[in-house]
């Protein structure tokens, strides 16, 4: 099944160099609840550097609530009002590289937050991984962006040794830049070397441990050299962060399934397509029958044998 569905898998992977470094555009805020009858309101977080740029990944912590909040693209995390309670509270915002932010939040106070962090003073990095002054050159970030758009552009054409090229020309110059580890992962992927794509994207998220996608490219890296226990908890990670794939779902309710987690294994197996896995209504149908959903699970069962007429060893499910 991995196999025959290997090009697919890349769809879902790649991940635009451009994007590293996307511009604001011109609402990005999040469409918010604006608070009911004098209730409170969501908050939005939005995290940007010193230049103004937004920063993907960063995690916002609420005062006496673990849960972390990451945020997207556009460097907004959404913090639902039921937490925040209409309380005086503070929020934490951290991203490597970058110095820790904290804002007190006013109770019946605005309901969007800018946040921008320094990175004169970064943290939670080793020695060894600190970012160099000279990486912090504006004509340094412009040559190594320039560099990743081109990489990108061959990525799509398919040119992977170009791509690999420019890519490493770029770890030279910012070699802090997850995402540059993480496409070299990409081209690795295209060129079926597990071992190397997998040292890459660990390297990714090495350097930029909230990155939510980067963090699901190696846990299905993981899937696909079988250590699953390890690409479970990567996936996990991902999705407890807000970001979902198709394969990450199927990962997510086949793994569930043989630990018990029967719910959540019909959860995640719903949201698989079984065009793209032949066999997510077999194991969808096991999930169920384990629920004592019987009805439900024959027609999924019944489903899994319509596309499937030759006959089987295991005619019914026990």
């Amino acid at each position: 099944m991995l196999h025959g569905n290997f090009r697919l898998v890349l769809v879902f992977l790649f991940i635009s160099a451009g994007q590293l470094h996307a511009q604001w555009e011109s609402s990005p805020w999040p469409n918010m609840d604006s608070g009911r009858m004098g209730m409170c309101s969501d908050i939005a977080v939005r995290v940007r550097d010193y230049r103004g740029l937004p920063i993907m990944g960063a995690v916002v912590t609420m005062e006496n609530y673990g849960i972390p909040f990451s945020t997207d693209t556009q460097g907004v995390a959404l913090i639902p009002c039921q937490v925040s309670n209409g309380f005086l509270t503070r929020v934490e915002v951290r991203a490597p590289g970058y110095s820790v932010s904290r804002v007190a939040l006013l109770p019946g106070g605005r309901s969007r937050i800018d946040v921008t962090l320094d990175t004169r003073d970064p943290v939670g990095k080793a020695a060894e991984d600190t970012v160099s002054v000279r990486e912090l050159y504006a004509a340094v970030q412009s040559q190594s962006q320039d560099l990743q758009n081109q990489a990108a552009g061959a990525l799509r054409h398919k040119d992977y040794d170009k791509a690999e090229k420019l890519l490493l020309q770029a770890e030279e110059l910012t070699p802090s830049a997850a995402g540059i580890a993480n496409n070299l992962g990409i081209v690795e992927l295209h060129r079926n070397d597990l071992n190397a794509a997998g040292s890459w994207f660990e390297k990714a998220v090495k350097i930029s441990q909230h990155k939510a996608d980067m963090v699901s490219n190696l846990g299905l890296v993981r899937w696909m050299q079988r250590r699953t226990e390890e690409s479970y908890s990567l996936v996990k990670e991902a999705a407890s962060m807000g970001y979902e794939t198709e394969l990450g779902n199927y990962i997510l309710g086949t793994i569930g399934l043989g630990e018990g987690l029967n719910k959540e294994s019909a959860e995640r197996l719903k949201k698989a397509s079984p065009d793209r896995f032949p066999y997510r209504d077999l194991y969808l149908s096991i999930a169920l029958r384990n629920l004592g959903k019987t009805k439900v699970a024959d027609e999924a069962y019944g489903k899994f044998l319509q596309h499937h007429p030759v006959p089987y060893a295991l005619t019914r499910l026990q």
